[in-house]
């Protein structure tokens, strides 16, 4: 079980950079169909482990594009960038090999 959850955290650190991309473009696009798909991949990955400020932001953002609606300002995708640079700065941490010192 720790092996799993230590392998989706780094997927997700893998992941969620590139997952971000699409949501940047398609936001600037005004494809609300393209951003309704970025979000809901960000949000499967993120859902994964229980990251649950990304899945509301992504939720949030999904929805609205399912809608039709696109916050082209772009202030949703960088409260969803923000959000994924928070967990994955503490996904890093956690990951990062204790010195011998810290223990």
């Amino acid at each position: 079980m720790y092996l799993q959850i230590l392998l989706r955290r780094r997927f997700f650190i893998a992941d969620a950079p590139e997952l971000l991309q699409p949501l940047r473009r398609h936001t600037a696009e005004a494809d609300a169909a393209g951003v309704a798909q970025a979000a809901h991949a960000l949000l499967g990955t993120a859902s994964n482990f229980g990251a649950r400020a990304i899945t509301e932001v992504a939720e949030r953002v999904e929805r609205s594009a399912r809608s039709g609606v696109v916050d082209c300002s772009g202030r949703e995708v960088r409260e969803l960038e923000r959000a994924v640079e928070i967990l994955l700065a503490e996904l890093r941490r956690e990951l990062r090999p204790a010195k011998a010192d810290d223990r």
